[in-house]
């Protein structure tokens, strides 16, 4: 697991010829918000300035320092649908019956390059969400495409596991449990082996894979 931010700015490279391509300005997600549909690496033109992007299908690596593709940026063909990461930054979060909760911080991406939850930007409210300062994709209703509102099942959010590293959010590591209980614990320069950034863990147990080899950092 890690943020997206964490990749901005990470070179891109041709998987075969070895030659940067271009530097990573954001990222696209599909219309669900479900998974990483392409690479934005910038715009070209002078009135109708047309953004550059990289397809999903030409991603072979995203690696925390770099990534590698099979293709060259392109302009033609552009998916209209397609959303950038910028556009989710301080979207309004709330519940179906309209409390508001917080704000769109950045994306959690698992190691396939799916969308795995949120970071709060901001919030609104106190408890656990707010003390975890993220929450699961499978805990939105609505994305807020249409209405600029993301809606959330603030029940589901709740009772959802995370553990997030103290060096993300300035705050100690915090796991918190579907109970409410919390153990807090310091993040120790010491520890053996290097730990994914977020865990996400959903209501059946199942946790999310941890980031592989090519992503950890050194």
């Amino acid at each position: 697991m890690f943020i997206a931010e964490k990749m901005i700015g990470n070179p891109i490279y041709h998987a075969d010829t070895g030659n940067r391509v271009g530097s990573l300005k954001d990222i696209y997600l599909d219309a669900n918000l479900h998974l990483i549909t392409g690479l934005y690496v910038g715009s070209e033109g002078v009135l109708n300035r047309a953004p550059m992007f990289i397809p999903r299908s030409a991603i072979r690596v995203m690696g925390e320092d770099s990534i590698l593709v099979t293709s060259s940026p392109e302009t033609d063909d552009f998916p209209e649908t397609w959303i950038r990461r910028d556009r989710l930054s301080g979207r309004e979060i709330e519940t179906n019956g309209g409390t508001k909760i917080g704000r769109v911080g950045d994306v959690v991406l698992d190691s396939h390059a799916h969308v795995a939850g949120f970071t709060l930007d901001w919030s609104f409210v106190n408890g656990p969400l707010a003390e975890r300062g993220a929450f699961g994709r499978t805990a939105v209703i609505d994305t807020g495409e249409n209405s600029e509102h993301m809606t959330i099942d603030l029940d589901h959010a709740e009772r959802q596991d995370l553990a997030v590293e103290s060096h993300l959010f300035q705050t100690d590591e915090v796991i918190t449990s579907a109970n409410g209980s919390k153990d807090e614990r310091e993040t120790s320069e010491t520890q053996t082996g290097p730990k994914p950034l977020v865990y996400l863990r959903d209501e059946e147990g199942t946790k999310s894979p941890a980031i592989p080899d090519e992503m950890q950092p050194a």
